[in-house]
This record gives C-alpha cells, structure tokens and sequence, in this order.
C-alpha cells in the first residue's frame, strides 16, 4: 500500500495539502465569501481525483 501511494502522491500534492491545511485553518467559516467557498470547492474536486488516482493505482497493483 505504500508503494501505490508513494506512486500516486506528487511533490506538488504535498504542496497543495500544506497550503489547504494553512487556508482552511484561517478561513472565517461564519463568514465565508465567493472566493472561499471556491476555494473549498477547489480542494474538495483535488481530494476525490487524488482518491480515483490511488484507486486507480491500486486496482492496477492488484491486477484486477
């Protein structure tokens, strides 16, 4: 399993989680404006097309 997901992980998706990481932990969730909300949208689409990536990636691996 840690073979498929050093496969999967780039450098630059390192970079992106650290930068949500950061951003979600200053966003101001009572008052969330047009760009915050596409922000959180930006990083929901990359969380589930990483996830395909590692599915992909492991259905590969396991030879199904």
């Amino acid at each position: 399993m840690l073979k498929i997901l050093k496969q999967a992980l780039r450098p630059m998706d390192c970079l992106i989680f650290v930068a949500a990481a950061i951003l979600f932990t200053q966003l101001d969730y009572s008052a969330l404006t047009a760009v915050d909300i596409i922000y959180i949208a930006t990083f929901a689409i990359w969380m589930v097309l990483l996830a395909i990536r590692i599915f992909l990636l492991y259905r590969k691996d396991s030879g199904e």
